[in-house]
């Protein structure tokens, strides 16, 4: 009687170490999305402020063209 619930109190046990394991696991899992997500969001974000000066730098570039066609006439 003794051992059978030495037993099961050792599967119990087991069960709740293996449980403990899937949900780290799960957490680990659920961390590198959350950071893969962020680190897109960020390159995103970068590549918005990329296009942003490049259509700066384009706007200047027609200001300074403009300018340079009407002083050559």
């Amino acid at each position: 009687m003794i051992r059978v619930k030495l037993v099961k109190k050792k599967r119990l046990l087991l069960k709740k170490e293996t449980l403990k394991v899937m949900i780290l696991e799960k957490i680990k899992h659920i961390s590198w999305m959350i950071e893969s997500i962020l680190e897109s969001s960020l390159s995103f974000d970068v590549q918005k402020e990329q296009w942003e000066s490049w259509r700066c730098l384009k706007g200047v570039y027609r200001k300074e063209l403009m300018r340079g066609g009407s002083e050559r006439r």
